[in-house]
């Protein structure tokens, strides 16, 4: 998908019509996004399918690191392996509790 300026002003105006058409009101969240679609920079590039490819990956690789068992930490922790993966990125990792 493209984030060109043309296309998106005209894919914009078609879902406003669509959606004026059905009587839907949009949610805050797409209201926001359509009036405020022209800041967005031109340089956000196409959306690329390995970043979903690697999301599930990464996940898969989670969900057998905990055994197959969900649950919140497990947000914290794939967000931390992000973290590390960017060289540039200061980690500063502390343990809350200290052992006596």
């Amino acid at each position: 998908m493209d984030c060109g300026g043309s296309d998106l002003s005209v894919l914009k105006s078609e879902v406003s019509k669509a959606n004026k058409t059905m009587g839907c009101n949009m949610s805050l969240k797409i209201h926001f996004l359509h009036s405020h679609l022209e800041f967005y920079p031109e340089n956000l590039g196409p959306v690329s399918d390995e970043n979903g490819e690697r999301f599930h990956q990464d996940i898969s690789n989670m969900g057998s690191r905990y055994g197959g068992k969900w649950n919140p930490k497990m947000l914290a922790d794939y967000i931390w392996t992000l973290k590390m993966d960017i060289p540039q990125a200061k980690h500063s990792r502390q343990a809350k509790y200290t052992r006596k």
